[in-house]
């Protein structure tokens, strides 16, 4: 298990702002779709993160092709290009 103490002057890795999270989950969703890259290594890539954070990634972002009209509809045309 990961150290996640509170050092002083830092902040723990889990507190994140929450702007980035979409884009890091999108990011990490096309890399995973784009690359033969493990979980793991993609997870490496973007800061350390755990392959089962890439793996949230990978299902959050597949329920917003799924279930936003907005995202899936411009997932579909991006394909169809």
């Amino acid at each position: 298990m990961r150290d996640v103490r509170h050092q002083r002057g830092t902040a723990p890795q889990f507190q994140q702002e929450p702007a980035v999270l979409p884009a890091r989950m999108l990011a990490m969703w096309l890399a995973r779709r784009m690359t033969r890259a493990a979980l793991s290594e993609i997870g490496d890539y973007f800061g350390g993160r755990r392959h089962s954070t890439v793996a949230t990634a990978q299902r959050t972002v597949d329920g917003w092709l799924k279930n936003d009209r907005v995202v899936g509809t411009m997932h579909r045309s991006l394909q169809a290009d």
